[in-house]
């Protein structure tokens, strides 16, 4: 049975932390979590979500992100093998713009957060996932998982 053998399933967890001065209210909301599937033998995967970026009073924000692989690294993994991928934030609610994080490096002066507590006016950030064709392919077969930790706080 190759067809089984050869199972590939991909899902990607995502967890915020706020950091918020008294002053001020910031948080990510709208988080869905990343469920890639089975893998089809070729290509790469790519997911984009739309999130509510939220700063109370309006202003600019950073953003930090943090796998659970060895030192933060963006890795998801099925508790033997690890697949790294790539993480990318915009700060508008479109794949348009999208820059590429860095483990643990700030990605700065982030704008376009809604003023409303729950994005009434609409979506206003992009976070996409992208595990590269050369690093599926080379993969394992088995069930990987990770989790992707954002922290953001104000400017």
């Amino acid at each position: 049975m190759k067809w089984i053998r050869d199972l590939k399933s991909f899902s990607l967890l995502c967890l915020v932390v706020w950091l918020s001065p008294v002053n001020a209210d910031v948080k990510i909301s709208n988080l869905q979590d990343f469920d890639f599937g089975l893998y089809p033998g070729n290509g790469r995967l790519q997911d984009d979500k739309n999130v509510c970026a939220n700063v109370l009073p309006s202003g600019r924000y950073q953003i930090v992100m943090f796998g659970d692989g060895a030192a933060g690294s963006f890795e998801i993994s099925n508790g033997i093998d690890s697949i790294p991928y790539r993480a990318f934030y915009n700060d508008k609610s479109n794949t348009q713009g999208t820059r590429r994080m860095r483990v643990g490096r700030p990605l700065t002066r982030q704008s376009g957060a809604s003023d409303q507590l729950n994005c009434s006016g609409g979506l206003s950030a992009n976070i996409r996932i992208r595990i590269r064709r050369q690093d599926l392919q080379a993969a394992n077969p088995g069930r990987y998982r990770g989790t992707l930790t954002m922290t953001v706080s104000p400017e």
